[in-house]
């Protein structure tokens, strides 16, 4: 019996339990299949499944079952090319970026020398800021509700001196958010490290504390879920530290004939961006086990301080991949890894370099370079890759937090909507303060301080 011949509930029923990719890969196999791919239902059920991970945002198919199967899978193609208004009209290299409605949330006007540090939960539900009155307070507000619906605990460990410095926020598969947040004094560096989560879904929300560690790190640099592993700045100057937050060990990131000019954490693995020599810039990826081998535990009765001696990490990458060279000196340079909607274990890998000025003499001339990596971090297996490097942009490259999925960024003050492709780019908003570029969502969050509003702009 061919597999085509199996009854049509049994070939549906062997979709559902498909990703984006192999139901695409079914359809090419032939027309009967082709048709059993097309079944509306089994693109509402990966639907469904990509908002329970986060990738999908609710206002872009509140209710999968309403959409016609066109609509279904432009709610795909909005992850992987962005929303339809930021695409390139075709055989032209241009785009209009439609704002399609946006959503306010008001919240304390202040004038206080607290920035709000403002960040876009993954799935759309929710945004986490900063106390605008309380340098300690950390808060997360439903946009949906329009309201604050939970404020993280004060440490009992911690001294009243302590400020919220620096935090990140996760979405895990399951809905609960994780949080790293990194505590300082304001005049004084006494730095500590707490790693939790919160499940917002009963109706009093349920915190839990992970770890809580004395780490000698400003800022956080990476972050994120299905990762036991944070990438963090050092106090002083230095390699880059790396915090295994489940076994509450640390190591100090070294390499000796490179500079590492970014680094990203992804499960299982992370990313390196290494400085250029005279054959060009490097992307690496170490694989998690043979860096957790060689941290150290961090010992409660002494400030930790990571061995800068221990050969670790770098010395045996199990990917290595040539980029043009850049200039080092030219700042900033990122790395950024997504995981890929369409299947597991495939990652988008963007790398923002910045030569500072191009064959044509053209000054702050970024380059973005995608990679697509197929990998498994529990496989033998080596990593697939297919690479697509972007042309030349003048006006430097994007600020690596606010990049998404589809390779669109957004700058600080001014919004700039970008694809890898010539001349792709055009701006749409003007004088936002602290904005942020959703990941997967074609949305973007940002806040007016003085106005006391944080606004969500969604586009068409």
């Amino acid at each position: 019996m061919y597999f085509c011949d199996l009854p049509e509930d049994l070939l549906i029923g062997v979709a559902y339990c498909c990703d984006v990719a192999s139901v695409l890969n079914l359809g090419q196999t032939c027309k009967h299949l082709y048709a059993i791919s097309r079944t509306k239902s089994v693109w509402i059920s990966i639907i469904n499944d990509l908002k329970v991970r986060g990738f999908v945002d609710e206002r872009a198919a509140p209710d999968a079952s309403n959409l016609p199967f066109e609509g279904l899978v432009e709610v795909i193609r909005r992850i992987l090319d962005g929303p339809r208004s930021w695409r390139l009209a075709e055989g032209g290299n241009t785009f209009e970026p439609k704002v399609k409605h946006h959503i306010e949330v008001q919240y304390r006007a202040t004038a206080g020398p607290f920035l709000p540090n403002l960040k876009l939960v993954p799935g759309g539900q929710y945004f986490m800021m900063r106390d605008v009155d309380d340098p300690r307070g950390l808060e997360c507000w439903d946009i949906y509700l329009q309201c604050r619906v939970w404020r993280l605990p004060w440490p009992e460990i911690l001294q009243p001196e302590h400020v919220v410095s620096e935090y990140a926020v996760v979405r895990k598969e399951s809905g609960v958010l994780l949080l790293a947040v990194l505590f300082n004094k304001e005049h004084t560096d006494d730095p500590r490290l707490e790693v939790s989560e919160v499940d917002l879904r009963p109706a009093v929300p349920v915190y839990t504390l992970h770890c809580s560690a004395k780490i000698p790190a400003w800022r956080i640099l990476s972050f994120v879920a299905d990762s036991d592993l944070i990438v963090l700045a050092p106090l002083i100057e230095g390699d880059t530290i790396l915090f295994n937050w489940r076994t509450n060990s640390v190591g100090m990131l070294a390499n000796q004939t490179r500079e590492v000019m970014a680094i990203a954490a992804a499960p299982g693995f992370i990313a390196l961006l290494l400085s250029p020599d005279n054959s060009g810039a490097v992307v690496q990826i170490i694989d998690a086990q043979s860096i957790n081998e060689h941290l150290h535990y961090v010992d409660e009765t002494s400030h930790p301080q990571p061995d800068p001696r221990v050969p670790i990490i770098l010395f045996n990458p199990v990917f290595a991949h040539q980029l043009p060279a850049f200039n080092p000196y030219e700042a900033p340079h990122g790395i950024v890894v997504f995981s890929s909607p369409l299947a597991d274990n495939m990652y988008r890998i963007w790398a923002a370099t910045d030569s500072g000025q191009d064959e044509h003499g053209r000054e702050d001339a970024g380059s973005l370079h995608r990679l697509e990596v197929v990998y498994n971090a529990r496989s033998t297996e080596p990593p697939l890759l297919r690479s697509i490097v972007s042309p030349q942009e003048p006006g430097g490259q994007p600020d690596m937090p606010s990049l998404a999925f589809s390779g669109h960024w957004a700058s600080i003050s001014t919004v700039w909507l970008q694809v890898v492709h010539p001349e792709g780019w055009h701006e749409i908003i003007k004088d936002m303060d602290n904005l942020l570029l959703a990941p997967y969502a074609g949305a973007c969050i940002t806040i007016r301080l003085g106005e006391g509003k944080v606004q969500v702009l969604y586009f068409e």
